[in-house]
């Protein structure tokens, strides 16, 4: 077996703690809307908790059909927008291009903004990138997304591409997802280790010939397949070779 050279990380979890990220998200939401557009924070914050599952689902359902990720990305932008101002009660642009540029600036607004990444993280990943990991991420979000929170944290520039369901047009617990990466990455999958919170994902990823690693604050450590607390505990897993 080859030794680890490429390491694929999820985002939710895994970089970037969901709990703390809705709540910034909300907020930030508010502040870019309300002055463009009406409203108050609340009820931003209430639209956004109301649509953000069914329109996701759609999302994820027409990059699963296959479709154009830039496409399906527009749509989504258009899909967001429109279904807050709804709940809210406001006007957006008619035109679907204003109504794509505004979420887009709305986007590029809060991504950066977003201040949740896990304690020891950030120190995790420029550990690796100084061990000469080959980083990537592996999630479910859009590969914009990625790169803007990526930004926020500071270690963007420490990444060699940053893999969502729009750059394969599959998505995750789909192995196809992982056979895609692997093979537009040009990496051996046995050389790579991927980490996520959901086994179901991992189980993909070994199914595609990668090596896995679950972070999870309470999964069992005797198990089958390598557990960590925390990405922070990365580095140190590394160095015992208990992987190779």
């Amino acid at each position: 077996m080859p030794p680890i050279r490429h390491i694929f990380l999820d985002d939710g979890d895994v970089m970037n703690d969901n709990a703390v990220r809705g709540p910034q998200w909300q907020r930030l939401i508010g502040e870019f809307f309300v002055p463009r557009l009406g409203g108050t924070m609340e009820a931003w914050a209430a639209a956004n908790t109301s649509i953000v599952d069914e329109v996701d689902g759609r999302y994820w359902s027409a990059l699963s059909a296959g479709r154009p990720g830039d496409a399906v990305w527009r749509e989504y932008n258009i899909d967001w927008l429109r279904s807050m101002a709804a709940e809210v009660g406001v006007q957006v642009p008619d035109d679907d291009d204003d109504c794509h540029a505004l979420a887009q600036t709305a986007i590029g607004f809060i991504r950066p903004r977003i201040q949740s990444a896990y304690p020891g993280a950030i120190e995790a990943i420029k550990r690796l990138a100084a061990d000469k990991y080959e980083l990537y991420t592996a999630s479910n979000e859009h590969s914009e997304v990625l790169q803007a929170y990526l930004e926020g944290m500071g270690v963007r520039h420490l990444f060699r591409a940053f893999y969502g369901p729009d750059l394969v047009r599959a998505i995750k617990p789909d192995v196809a997802y992982y056979e895609r990466i692997f093979a537009d990455s040009g990496v051996d999958p046995a050389a790579s280790l991927v980490l996520d919170d959901k086994l179901s994902h991992l189980e993909s990823a070994a199914a595609a010939g990668a090596r896995i690693v679950v972070v999870s604050t309470d999964a069992p450590l005797d198990g089958e397949v390598p557990v960590i607390r925390a990405l922070a505990d990365l580095p140190a897993l590394l160095a015992s070779e208990r992987l190779e």
